[in-house]
């Protein structure tokens, strides 16, 4: 599982709190991915940038990872699109 998420996203908020299709946080959401692909062994995380943090669950079930990079300075979008939402 690999997922991106920018911090200031308004549409599926980083805390959690938004629709009611996306309540949960994405650190609750990501420790919950980890949970069902049975990683044992603490989450690592690793500063690529000032704006982007790299987290990962490596000890998971059938070698599977589950990866969260948090983007502090995007929005609702792909990293590197040429439109903002």
């Amino acid at each position: 599982v690999i997922a991106f998420h920018g911090v200031v996203d308004p549409i599926n908020p980083y805390d959690g709190g938004g629709a009611s299709y996306w309540e949960t946080s994405v650190p609750d959401a990501f420790d919950r991915w980890a949970m069902f692909n049975r990683c044992s062994g603490d989450m690592e995380s690793f500063a690529l940038n000032a704006n982007i943090t790299r987290m990962v669950y490596s000890e998971c079930a059938n070698r599977a990872t589950v990866e969260l990079y948090r983007i502090s300075t995007m929005g609702h979008c792909w990293p590197g699109a040429a439109f903002k939402m």
